[in-house]
């Protein structure tokens, strides 16, 4: 009986892991009134040829001046 139990667990934690990894692999169909914004996406499409420098400090500690223009 314990054998039997542990195998239907493991054959659910696979099941289980299968539909994250599908979730992963393929894109959400768009949402009812998604409003489609090509403009936009070509801007972030072209930020990604670009650069980026996250600086996280605490407030009040000049964080945009210590930033590169």
């Amino acid at each position: 009986m314990a054998e039997t139990r542990a195998a239907l667990t493991a054959e659910v934690a696979v099941s289980g892991h299968d539909v994250l990894l599908a979730t992963k692999l393929h894109l959400p169909r768009p949402r009812p009134g998604f409003v489609p914004r090509p403009r936009l996406a070509g801007q972030l499409d072209e930020g990604l040829a670009h650069g980026l420098t996250l600086v996280c400090a605490p407030a009040g500690r000049d964080n945009i001046r210590a930033a590169p223009a």
